[in-house]
């Protein structure tokens, strides 16, 4: 592919190997379904959207971090098995999605995505060849930091992270994973404020867990 004014690029089916891509000034939306890409689009400065989606990769393209007006970005399915720290220089990041991925913690630059509303994170445990099952990702306390976050699930349960939820407002969706009977108290407590789903969450089975789908926003303080 060469000089192109396309707006909107969406590969699904492509049997060779995706390298280079200029000429994509006014790209705003890019879709790589199952292929590996090594670079993104040259001058795709104004990308706003990016679905890389079961993309057998396993490292990020440096051009990636420097999407600054970059508002949706899925790596779902993807062989990552770490989120950079550089993930923070997207500050306009709206929708982050790393389900299914190899990633076991955020980094701390997560918090600096002051304008980050759904955050959807979960990795699998187990054999392919054998039954499966999903946990939660642990996060850093800083996560607290992103007053705008609607969407949070599914994150590993700890009690000074659940806390800070109540300063968390914005908040109309939780997933809790691997809760512990020392968590058990401030999972009440968000009872009192929420409707909580107790059953299995749909990307968690065999581990406790917590879906909330709150019913009123949570009090502050």
């Amino acid at each position: 592919m060469k000089e192109c004014k396309a707006r909107r690029i969406s590969i699904h089916k492509f049997d060779g190997e995706l390298k280079s891509f200029t000429g994509m000034s006014k790209l705003r939306s890019f879709l790589v379904f199952n292929k590996s890409l090594k670079t993104l689009p040259s001058g795709s400065k104004m990308l706003r959207v990016l679905n890389l989606e079961d993309a057998p990769i396993d490292k990020l393209p440096d051009e990636l971090f420097k999407l600054f007006n970059l508002r949706y970005l899925n790596l779902r399915g993807t062989l990552l098995k770490k989120l950079p720290n550089s993930i923070g220089r997207l500050l306009n990041l709206q929708t982050l999605d790393i389900g299914g991925t190899q990633i076991e913690s955020l980094p701390h630059g997560i918090g600096k995505l002051q304008n980050l509303r759904h955050l959807i994170m979960y990795r699998y445990t187990g054999n392919w060849n054998e039954f499966r099952y999903s946990i939660g990702m642990q996060a850093p306390l800083n996560i607290g930091q992103l007053k705008n976050l609607q969407t949070l699930c599914y994150f590993e349960a700890k009690v000074d992270l659940i806390r800070q939820f109540r300063s968390m407002t914005q908040l109309t969706s939780i997933g809790i994973g691997s809760v512990k009977e020392a968590d058990e108290t401030e999972c009440v407590c968000m009872q009192e404020c929420l409707f909580v789903d107790m059953s299995s969450p749909p990307y968690v089975q065999g581990k406790s867990s917590v879906e909330v789908e709150p019913s009123r926003k949570l009090p502050s303080g």
